[in-house]
């Protein structure tokens, strides 16, 4: 059960909420929406839409056009629009009322979703439009921050309201993002929302180094030696940005682990049990113990896939992302959340954006280090590969997108080529560890 101070921010909320889209709708009378309500009950059940929008009407009020639920940030159910049940109870509730769109929003992030969409093989891929606030929200008491309220009446709600115009006129399909942006987005939300696994991680690292001059050496050590970074310790704003930058890296890589596992789990001739913690499991030392057992039986069941498992000799860095205050159950959550992927439809290289939205501009311009879009990767390749045996080296291959395509032009200018033939000529190194383990992540995915 909610406590009662929460529900009464998010009534509260919801009614400032309908009461700025009322007057949205009075100022711009183009807008095919009329009105709005809260608190309203679905047919046959006592289940509740948070938040609905009418269709404009000469007299009364028009169809439903929206409905959906708003789960205030730092809720349980607050860290992501896309948790699974979040959109499925909005989805139910639609369903009961005929509604066509609806969305699950935590005020950071909103997700809207056409139900009439089918035949899509999961909930994710009903989503047809994925809008941001812009500003980070970490507790419930947030929504009430005046910034935060002048945001969302005065550019937010705008936005999306003619964003949504748009589709229900039918001047527009969707907004839908291309599948590798999508994918991302989703799983950026499990791990960068309130409550998620990145914060979680930010939080303790900060607490961590500011109370203990032990760990800030460690952490500053595996910062400039291990992943080469330029980090200036004695510059607060430069600490804070390299602090928020590592929580990044290390929930990254740890989360391409896990993710993994889950793509391994999901190939029928591979019986691997799901990944959940044990109850018992209440220390990070316990969770990572947990989590090195798990991903040594996928080495043992396929007999491969050590680097990307094991990508370390040292583990500190994974340990500690499991030791914020509440990492575990974070970790829990998205692991529960990536359940519903389906991992045969991921595009290969993903992870490359990961790897180009972690690293700044000026440290990318630095090392040199930039994603480089796929179809300027083929024009390259297809200019230097010749032969389908051709040995091919990328001396500073970041995620590994040059190799990865390097396999596809072998792979077409040979199809006799077996996986195996075809990786023995691959070769790819690089400075930074966190992009070169992408990299052996991407080429150990390859499928002929």
């Amino acid at each position: 059960m909610l406590p009662l101070s929460y529900r009464q921010h998010e009534v509260s909320f919801c009614a400032d909420v309908s009461k700025w889209s009322d007057k949205i709708f009075e100022a711009h009378p183009e807008l095919p929406f009329g009105s709005s309500e809260i608190e309203s009950f679905g047919r046959g059940s006592m289940k509740r839409q948070d938040f609905r929008v009418f269709e404009r009407k000469e007299k009364g009020r028009g169809r439903l056009a929206l409905c959906g639920e708003v789960k205030l940030p730092g809720s349980q159910q607050g860290r992501s629009p896309f948790g699974p049940a979040l959109m499925e109870d909005a989805y139910n509730k639609a369903t009961r009322e005929n509604c066509q769109y609806f969305f699950t929003w935590n005020v950071e992030h909103l997700a809207l979703f056409d139900r009439s969409r089918w035949d899509a093989p999961s909930m994710h891929e009903r989503c047809v439009w994925e809008c941001k606030l812009g500003m980070e929200l970490n507790k419930p008491e947030d929504i009430t921050l005046p910034a935060v309220r002048v945001k969302l009446e005065e550019e937010f709600l705008p936005r999306f309201f003619a964003g949504f115009a748009d589709l229900w006129l039918g001047r527009r399909k969707d907004f839908g993002l291309p599948p590798s942006d999508f994918y991302v987005t989703v799983l950026e939300s499990h791990l960068t929302g309130p409550r998620g696994p990145v914060r979680e991680l930010r939080d303790y690292l900060d607490s961590e180094s500011a109370r203990k001059p032990g760990f800030r050496a460690q952490l500053w050590n595996w910062m400039a030696q291990e992943q080469q970074w330029n980090v200036d310790p004695s510059n607060p704003k430069s600490w804070r940005e390299a602090v928020d930058r590592a929580a990044r890296s290390m929930a990254y890589v740890l989360s391409n682990r896990i993710l993994f596992y889950q793509a391994v789990r999901s190939r029928p001739e591979c019986d691997l049990p799901e990944l959940k913690f044990p109850r018992k499991t209440k220390t990070p030392e316990k969770a990572f113990e947990y989590l090195r057992g798990q991903f040594q039986e996928a080495v043992d069941a396929t007999g491969d896939y050590e680097p990307i498992f094991f990508p370390h000799a040292k583990e500190w860095a994974a340990q500690a992302a499991l030791s914020g205050a509440n990492s575990i159950e974070a970790w829990d959550r998205f692991i529960h959340a990536v359940d519903g992927f389906n991992f045969k439809e991921i595009p290969t290289d993903i992870l490359g954006h990961f790897f180009q939205r972690l690293i700044s501009s000026e440290e990318r311009h630095k090392f040199g280090q930039f994603y480089t879009e796929e179809n300027i990767v083929d024009v390259i390749n297809a200019l230097c590969i010749g032969k389908a045996d051709a040995a091919t080296l990328d001396p500073a291959c970041g995620s590994g997108t040059f190799l990865v395509r390097a396999y596809y032009r072998k792979l077409h200018l040979d199809k006799r080529l077996t996986n195996q033939e075809l990786l023995a000529g691959l070769y790819g190194c690089d400075i930074n560890p966190f992009p070169a383990h992408l990299a052996t992540l991407n080429s150990l995915t390859f499928t002929p």
